[in-house]
């Protein structure tokens, strides 16, 4: 299973033992950091949700077609 996590303003402390994703030569980030400016989730929130909707949006015909496939 995969998922998505957005850290915004957070204390980055708890992945100092936490393997994002399994990926081990990976780091995480805040985007406070990247951008250097304060961004919390309220910031962020409906931007992500209207992206994230248009691209769940776009992959649910080819889930449709592979599914028929497969049946």
């Amino acid at each position: 299973m995969h998922g998505i996590s957005l850290n915004c303003d957070n204390s980055l402390d708890p992945y100092a033992t936490i393997v994002a994703c399994g990926i081990a030569d990976a780091g995480v980030t805040t985007l406070t950091n990247v951008s250097g400016r304060h961004l919390g989730v309220s910031d962020v929130v409906d931007e992500l949700e209207t992206r994230l909707a248009h691209y769940l949006a776009r992959l649910a015909p080819a889930a449709r077609v592979a599914a028929e496939v497969s049946a």
